[in-house]
Order: C-alpha cells, then sequence, then structure tokens
C-alpha cells in the first residue's frame, strides 16, 4: 500500500461494523489516514477488527491524531485494535473513543523507567521524562528491546565510574607493594632496580547497580636507591 490509497469513504445514512469483520485502516507520518465519514450513526459490534497499516517508515509524532470514524449522530461500540500499532519500545498507536467518533492516537504508552532493571537504571530513566527534547525523544524512539534501554541508561547514570574507581584502586597496589619491597629488602645502599608487574581479572559487578569490568594491566618499574646523608647523592 502506499499514501496514496488513503482516502474518506462517505455515507449519508448509517455504518454497521460487524462482528469479525475488519476495517483497514492506512496510517501516514505525515498525520494523513482512511476515514470513514458517517452522517448518521456507527453501531461498532463485539469482535469489529480496526487493522492498522503505516505507509511509511517516517517518524510517528508522538500527540498525532488520526480520526478515523466519525458520525453526524452518535457512536456505540469499540474495535479490537489489530497491525503495525508499534512504534518504538515505548511508543504506539492506540485507539480512543468520544460520543461520535473513533481515533488513533500515536501515544508514549511505557515510561521509560518500565525497561529498568536496577536502581540507577531507575533513577536515571525516571530523570529522562523530563530532559530536554532532543534526548527525551531519542530514547523514546529506541527501536529495540529493554537491554538497548538498560544499556543507554547505565550510560547516563555515570555507574561505569565507580566500577572503573574500584578498578584503578585495585591497580594502584603495585606502585605500593614496589615501595615497600625496596624499603624491607633493599639491595645495598646504592642499586638500579627493575620490577615487573601484570594482573588480569574480572570485577563481576555482583552488587546490582555496578558494571561487570574486565581488566589487564601490565608494566616495569624502575628505581635507582642512594644513601642520603645530609649532602649530595653520590655520583
Amino acid at each position: 500500500t502506499g499514501a496514496m490509497n488513503i482516502g474518506t469513504l462517505s455515507t449519508t445514512g448509517n455504518y454497521s461494523a460487524l462482528g469479525q469483520s475488519t476495517y483497514q485502516v492506512e496510517l501516514a507520518s505525515t498525520g494523513a489516514g482512511d476515514r470513514v465519514a458517517v452522517g448518521g450513526s456507527a453501531a461498532i459490534s463485539t469482535g469489529a477488527i480496526l487493522n492498522v497499516a503505516r505507509v511509511d517508515a517516517g517518524k510517528y509524532l508522538i500527540g498525532q491524531r488520526y480520526t478515523v470514524v466519525t458520525t453526524g449522530t452518535g457512536r456505540t461500540g469499540t474495535y479490537t485494535l489489530t497491525g503495525n500499532t508499534r512504534v518504538s519500545n515505548f511508543i504506539n498507536i492506540v485507539a480512543n473513543y468520544d460520543s461520535r467518533n473513533v481515533y488513533l492516537d500515536t501515544a508514549k504508552t511505557r515510561r521509560f523507567s518500565a525497561a529498568a532493571a536496577t536502581s540507577n537504571q531507575f533513577e536515571t530513566a525516571e530523570g529522562l521524562e523530563t530532559a530536554p527534547d532532543d534526548l527525551f525523544h531519542a530514547i523514546a524512539y529506541l527501536q529495540g528491546n529493554d537491554t538497548e534501554a538498560q544499556a543507554i541508561f547505565d550510560q547516563l547514570s555515570g555507574e561505569l565510574h565507580s566500577s572503573v574507581r574500584g578498578a584503578a584502586l585495585e591497580d594502584s597496589r603495585f606502585i605500593r607493594e614496589a615501595a615497600i619491597d625496596r624499603l624491607v629488602d633493599p639491595a645495598g645502599n646504592r642499586d638500579i632496580w627493575l620490577r615487573a608487574y601484570g594482573s588480569a581479572g574480572v570485577f563481576d559487578g555482583d552488587e546490582p547497580d555496578s558494571l561487570e569490568i574486565d581488566r589487564d594491566i601490565s608494566g616495569v618499574f624502575l628505581g635507582a636507591d642512594f644513601s642520603n646523608t645530609g649532602g649530595p647523592p653520590p655520583a
């Protein structure tokens, strides 16, 4: 289908949507959509289907309303909504009604925090609800699943920094060990020495708000020992 098929079907009489019947409504991201315009009343039976067919890959904006049935004297009953209603992980096309009309609205149907798996992710997601428009829409229109959203929440939460600080603290022991070893067991008053070091491991991130980090460090310390009796170092 294409946008050229979008149009309005009008009747001066009444309209009945029988159970198991299907009204396939085409929608475009521009705001255009099919419509049934009824001069009289509309009676929608239980089980009648309203099937959404989106005709383009454009962005279906939050707040966009499509009026798909209008009546002159009133509407009864509701449709079973089917079709291509998912816009993103947080946005869907939903059906709404008033006494005379049937609407399809592009609406944010999930809070960002519904995708969170940790308390840090939850707090970050809640804050994003009031983020500037560019950031808000970048999250709202994520096409992936909750795992994608969780990875972004982690990046925005600063959770990575605490994990990196822990790894840095762990690796700082090599400097301390090198200095202490020279104090405990110096090889004479004058000495030039080398000390190799290396380590690898994984911080599991067992705490809910800590990330797993793989670490790998290696290198060589070069030092010189001499006795300082108050004068200049020996030549």
